[in-house]
């Protein structure tokens, strides 16, 4: 496994950590010039690993080539260092991407990966040690990719997305909400009898075009909240659909807020997932990180318009 990584060549140099394993990764990096130098990940966390020594040995531009996973990963090692981050969005949701505005071309994406300009971006720190650059989850998303987890090893057998969809038919039949305690910045305590589902971060969407914080900047100095609460199976069926139009923002049942720290509370413990990843069970604290990364962005990035002095 590669954990050495060299010096740059030369001040533009940039170092792409790509994910072969991802969607599209397997294909030919388009030759933009001799300045790219490619590293490929071996393993899950790897593309951490690959990044912290990319920092180490000076690089000033790194290139996440991968999904939504793997651009999280790299940001862990990036966050509150002056490096430029671009993405190579080859994986297969690549929600991140169309926040960020990027080409769909993957030639000119991977240009502009490599020589547009880092605008700061704001994180989500979770728990004092996870960085979210997209969307995290508490609740039936989350139980979801739990359910997909611990999958026994018959309907693994099945395949992916047999798997997947047995993940979400045990989810409906098992889940019933949680009973969850939250606090938004400084304001009084909110009590939420029964929690479906939640999603936070800087961004706007993830699950492969699941738009469930549309109104996300990512530049703001702000964290986006959308809950759903009191729903049941045959209700939450009806509105995740709904989702991928943003039609869910103003259902009687849909909540949604921007904040600058949460923290969540509930009974029974719920899991959480920060791009699809678990990383642990409520109680979890959420903070906004402003300006954390130098993210390259392309045209119809959703970021505030610029301020005049």
């Amino acid at each position: 496994m590669i954990y050495k990584i060299p010096t740059p060549a030369a001040p533009d140099s940039a170092l792409l950590i790509l994910n072969p394993a991802a969607g599209k990764g397997k294909q030919d990096v388009p030759l933009v010039g001799e300045h790219i130098l490619t590293v490929e990940t071996e393993e899950p966390g790897h593309a951490t690993v690959l990044a912290a020594a990319a920092v180490a040995a000076g690089w000033q531009r790194i290139i996440a080539g991968g999904g939504d996973g793997t651009l999280n990963e790299v940001v862990q090692s990036v966050a509150g260092t002056d490096v430029t981050l671009g993405l190579w969005p080859v994986g297969t949701a690549n929600d991140y991407a169309r926040s960020a505005g990027l080409p769909t071309d993957l030639t000119a994406a991977l240009d502009l990966a490599a020589s547009g300009q880092g605008t700061p971006v704001d994180l989500a720190r979770v728990n004092g040690k996870h960085d979210c650059v997209n969307l995290g989850g508490l609740g039936f998303d989350a139980e979801v990719v739990r359910r997909y987890h611990a999958a026994g090893p018959v309907v693994k057998a099945l395949g992916t997305k047999a798997r997947y969809w047995s993940s979400i038919g045990r989810t409906f039949l098992g889940f019933r909400g949680l009973r969850a305690t939250i606090t938004f910045d400084d304001e009084p305590l909110m009590v939420v009898p029964k929690l479906m589902l939640l999603a936070f971060g800087p961004a706007r969407q993830y699950g492969e075009g699941m738009r469930m914080c549309p109104d996300a900047v990512l530049n703001d100095g702000l964290l986006d909240a959308v809950w759903a609460e009191s729903l049941n199976a045959v209700e939450l069926s009806k509105l995740l659909p709904l989702v991928y139009e943003a039609k869910h923002i103003g259902h009687p049942k849909v909540k949604s807020r921007t904040f600058r720290r949460m923290r969540i509370d509930s009974v029974p413990a719920g899991a959480f997932h920060l791009e699809g990843d678990l990383k642990g069970e409520s109680p979890l604290e959420v903070e906004v990180v402003p300006g954390a990364l130098r993210m390259v962005l392309g045209p119809g990035a959703a970021v505030a318009p610029p301020t005049s002095d």
